[in-house]
């Protein structure tokens, strides 16, 4: 990610080979400049999207996506759905103190991507922000 300290949640599309990536299809945590997925889990099961084009389940197979991330104070609850505005069960929950890992209480918050040799689009087409009472 290479933003320190920060903590991320990454869709990842391809297999790099890294020991904490087993497949290129998952949704997983990152904290700053780490190398090993946390909480890794694939959406719909799906762990073998070579050629993800058109395939239900695949982060990349150019369906829009809604993603739902809360966090409570304790966990981080991720939520995923292909072609789909209904909230699915979360397929992440990680427990995570942000605030301790980050050193403050106060925190940006924003989107990148990165593809390496391989290319994609990403778009983000609406998003919302809020704080919870």
């Amino acid at each position: 990610m290479g933003i320190s300290p920060s903590v991320a949640v990454v869709f990842d599309t391809c297999n790099v080979g890294s020991p904490s990536e087993t497949d290129n299809n998952h949704v997983a945590i990152l904290t700053d400049r780490a190398t090993v997925d946390l909480g890794s889990q694939s959406p719909y099961g799906l762990t073998d999207c070579n050629n993800p084009t058109g395939v239900f389940g695949c982060l990349g197979n150019g369906d829009i996506w809604s993603i739902w991330i809360d966090y409570d104070g304790t966990y981080l609850y991720v939520a995923v759905a292909d072609k789909s505005v209904i909230r699915p069960p979360n397929l992440i929950i990680y427990p995570i103190d942000i605030g301790g890992w980050l050193g403050r209480n106060s925190a940006y918050v924003g989107f990148t991507a990165a593809t390496g040799n391989g290319w994609e689009t990403h778009s983000v087409i609406n998003w919302a922000f809020s704080q919870l009472p």
